[in-house]
């Protein structure tokens, strides 16, 4: 089912024809809304999602008011990334849903390593970080009832000097990692397959498996962090030691040799910290 038509940008790969082939292709998707220009996909995926079902996937040129976690602004220009957002009802019980951020973060991964060779790590609670420098974001939202919004933003075509001052030198894109242009198309169709990929272990219940996984692509573990828990503001300082079964952080504050889990929260400081390139 096709919302929106005509040309989608400047990416001729990024047409009417491929999405709707995408998402024929995709079990979890049955149709997409496609906008040159939106505030943020979040918001039209769960208005859309709360009158049309699950099954969408909602994809823009650009975003006016992108928004990444705790109300953070995320850089959204025209062209330069993928802006998206997927409404889901999982096959699963929703206090199971958190491990879900994590899974995308891992089909990102995925998607990056096989089409454009760029290793990535993935940065407690949600971030995709290529050599220290962030490549993409994912944020959930819980809602419509019975449903999820996973929304994601990966910077594709950016060059340094496209970014903002304030991220300068800390963002990054596929475009400054691999040295090449590539298709958003091409990133969208990988990253689909690889996320409906975790997405059927995640429903057939392989949590063990999955979390393996994120250990291996943790970027914190081993590493003395201090984080502030969302929600109450609290200050956790140790180190980071594990993955928990939904996707939490495990700290060891060593007062005295005290567990610490952290669904969500922001990371202040890492040692040794990660290396950020040049």
């Amino acid at each position: 089912m096709t919302d929106s038509a005509g040309s989608l940008g400047p990416d001729t790969e990024l047409s009417a024809a491929f999405l709707d082939r995408v998402t024929g292709d995709t079990p979890f998707l049955q149709r997409w809304i496609w906008e040159r220009q939106v505030d943020s996909t979040q918001r039209l995926a769960r208005e859309r999602g709360a009158t049309d079902g699950p099954g969408l996937l909602v994809i823009a040129d650009e975003q006016t008011r992108g928004r990444g976690r705790q109300g953070r602004t995320w850089f959204s220009p025209a062209g330069a990334g993928l802006w998206m957002s997927l409404v889901l009802a999982p096959r699963r019980p929703g206090d199971a849903w958190p491990l879900l951020t994590s899974l995308t973060a891992l089909a990102l991964r995925d998607a990056l390593d096989a089409a454009a060779g760029i290793g990535c790590g993935i940065k407690w609670p949600n971030d995709l970080n290529h050599r220290g420098r962030k490549i993409a974001g994912i944020l959930a939202d819980v809602g419509p009832p019975g449903m999820v919004a996973l929304g994601i933003g990966l910077n594709v075509r950016q060059t340094d000097g496209d970014f903002p001052a304030e991220v300068r030198g800390l963002a990054t894109s596929v475009r400054i990692a691999s040295g090449a242009v590539f298709s958003r198309g091409a990133l969208l169709d990988g990253f689909l397959r690889a996320f409906g990929g975790w997405l059927a272990r995640f429903e057939a219940g392989e949590d063990a498996a999955i979390i393996r996984a994120l250990r291996g692509a943790s970027l914190l573990l081993g590493r003395t962090v201090v984080v502030v828990r969302e929600g109450s503001g609290e200050e956790v300082r140790g180190e980071a030691v594990g993955i928990g079964p939904l996707g939490e952080l495990v700290v060891e504050t060593g007062s005295p040799m005290r567990q610490v889990r952290l669904m969500s929260g922001s990371v202040l400081r890492v040692v040794p910290p990660l290396e950020v390139a040049s």
